[in-house]
């Protein structure tokens, strides 16, 4: 008798202890945790392809989310990175740029958009200080969040 051999899909996550499974790209398996059978997760994680969990939350599976806004995170911290730049007509472009993300009233196109133009002039005017790669690292990475969510 041959063991079956188990297939796991690319960007997979598999926790606990799971036995003769295939499972596809970017998908999530959670076996039993404990010697009882029993899965207990008792801790905050984001288990899964681009999951994100506020402190006190559990999210699993692909672009899962629980326990915070990541965009309003995002926008938080760029802000707060933005007014430390000292820069009025940046910290205009963004004021702007956040009212349009949160309207609603624009297309994912129009602001991934307004997304990449906003980056550019980030990268234009500010110097290369450790705050400026850390403001265009969280641009980017909203950028890439908000594209990955809304591309479906």
């Amino acid at each position: 008798m041959t063991k079956k051999k188990k297939k796991i899909g690319d960007e997979t996550v598999v926790m606990g202890r799971v036995s003769n499974i295939d499972i596809g790209d970017r998908s999530v398996c959670v076996g039993a945790t404990d010697n009882k059978g029993n899965t207990i997760l008792n801790q905050p994680m984001a288990v899964g392809y681009k999951a994100y969990a506020g402190t006190n939350a559990i999210a699993i599976g692909a672009y899962a989310g629980a326990g915070c806004n990541l965009i309003d995170n995002l926008l938080n911290s760029i802000e707060n990175l933005v007014s430390g730049a000292d820069d009025r007509s940046l910290s205009d472009d963004f004021n702007l740029l956040k009212i349009e993300i949160k309207s609603g009233k624009k297309s994912n196109q129009e602001i991934s958009s307004s997304l990449d133009n906003f980056l550019n002039k980030c990268k234009n005017a500010i110097s290369a200080s450790a705050t400026a790669v850390t403001l265009i690292e969280l641009i980017c990475k909203l950028r890439e969040i908000y594209q990955s969510i809304f591309s479906s």
